[in-house]
């Protein structure tokens, strides 16, 4: 019941997503999935199509003029009151190679300095690296990284965000979260952590009451059932993130502010170390 339900909605949202008005008789429609999907679908009929084409005759200079001055399909489309096919049919015929979606966004924020606003749209809500933002504004990967730094966008992403950042994955391993352990015993109330080498657990740790645990370290708490680790021979497990799915052990997470920090300074230590070497 439930599944047709689903899909009985997807088709009333789909439905009401191709429904258009026609600029040239103001006629409402739907439009057919094809034509919505290629950017088409405008008009109502082929006459309307027609007399919509028929606007951008004697214009086609400057339509030409228009597009290579950098304007996009979409605003030269809103600018004779037609669709975003008709002004593109008219640059083929005239010889025009329609710009790919790359080069429409490098002119679109080309010799803009990159506000604080659009570093925000870009880099935290679209996800662009700070090498893709650079190409968009012709300027190196290191000045958008500075700029961010400026804004407080860079550390902003890395400590909210609820993935591992890139820079921080490769160093994301079992080993990196057993030496944060080792380093910051104290943050999970242990007073002495000592490695074990056992297949089900990794440290033996000393609480502060004397008792001790036996502790396994994962980077997701479901990794602990996917190595089919014996749960009566662990009394904890320490991660960096998990799911919903029920775990037999007790689980501990792992500061992400505080893990983050760590990891960046063990990240510049190695730059350090590979400069000298």
């Amino acid at each position: 019941m439930t599944l047709c339900l689903n899909r009985v909605t997807n088709i009333i949202l789909m439905w009401m997503s191709m429904r258009r008005v026609c600029p040239i008789c103001g006629k409402e429609f739907v439009a057919r999935p094809y034509s919505v999907k290629r950017g088409y679908g405008k008009y109502c009929s082929r006459k309307c199509a027609d007399i919509g084409r028929r606007r951008l005759r004697g214009y086609e200079k400057e339509v030409v003029e228009m597009y290579r001055s950098g304007l996009s399909l979409s605003s030269i489309a809103r600018k004779f009151g037609v669709s975003e096919g008709t002004v593109r049919k008219l640059l083929m015929k005239q010889g025009i190679k329609i710009r790919s979606h790359s080069e429409a966004m490098f002119l679109r924020w080309k010799d803009k300095e990159p506000t604080r606003a659009t570093l925000e749209e870009l880099y935290l809500k679209r996800g662009l690296k700070p090498s893709e933002i650079a190409d968009l504004f012709g300027i190196t990967p290191e000045a958008v990284r500075a700029k961010l730094e400026r804004h407080g966008l860079l550390e902003r992403r890395r400590l909210n965000s609820s993935k591992v950042p890139g820079g921080v994955r490769r160093f994301l391993t079992e080993t990196m979260l057993t030496n944060y352990i080792l380093y910051h015993p104290e943050e999970f109330g242990y007073v002495k952590v000592y490695l074990a080498d056992e297949k089900d657990f990794d440290l033996v740790c000393v609480r502060i009451n004397g008792s001790i645990e036996r502790v396994e370290i994962e980077r997701s708490a479901d990794e602990f059932l996917a190595h089919r680790h014996n749960p009566e021979n662990v009394d904890r497990v320490i991660c960096y993130w998990g799911t919903n799915k029920p775990i037999p052990v007790p689980v501990m997470f792992v500061d992400k502010r505080k893990f983050l920090e760590f990891a960046m300074r063990i990240m510049k230590i190695k730059e350090k170390l590979e400069q000298t070497t």
